[in-house]
């Protein structure tokens, strides 16, 4: 009987010791009512000024820690559903569920739709493939593409078999 005793003293005294240390959070929900452009989130990301960008089946957003600004991403005066999008320096790029990139620039929200074969910047390139699900790799001169799928393209040929990985080497 002692033992009991002396085991539910030292179980209060350590409980009520380490309820002491517990500071209490609080969580906000944001949601559509509070200014989300919808509640079903596809992604988020943040951009180089600290805002947090948050895509949803029905638009973008951009959260400033306060309040949310909806920024609609249309295309032939249709709204679309954003699958995935990535902040790289001063631009969003969002992935369409259809398949389609847009590049929006997060200072005005000025955008256009793109393509990856079009843009200049290597690094972003690969970026935006591994989003799409692919890779590519330029040696000597010849551009490998490695698609999701398994399948290799060599400057638009596609390569027989099925591949997993694509490594460019330091040579």
């Amino acid at each position: 009987m002692k033992k009991i005793i002396f085991f539910l003293f030292f179980v209060l005294v350590f409980l009520q010791s380490k309820g002491q240390d517990i500071q209490e959070i609080q969580l906000k929900h944001w949601s559509s009512k509070l200014g989300l452009a919808s509640d079903a989130i596809t992604s988020f990301s943040q951009d180089y000024k600290g805002f947090l960008w948050i895509g949803t089946s029905k638009g973008l957003n951009r959260f400033d820690g306060q309040s949310f600004l909806t920024i609609p991403v249309k295309k032939d005066g249709l709204d679309i559903n954003i699958k995935e999008f990535f902040s790289y320096k001063q631009s969003i790029y969002v992935f369409t569920t259809k398949g389609d990139l847009f590049q929006i620039n997060s200072d005005d929200f000025r955008q256009k739709e793109v393509t990856i074969d079009n843009l200049k910047d290597d690094e972003l390139k690969n970026i935006l493939l591994e989003l799409q699900g692919s890779k590519s790799e330029i040696y000597n001169g010849d551009l490998f593409k490695l698609m999701n799928d398994g399948d290799l393209f060599v400057n638009g040929s596609k390569i027989i078999g099925v591949y997993n990985s694509l490594y460019k080497d330091s040579r």
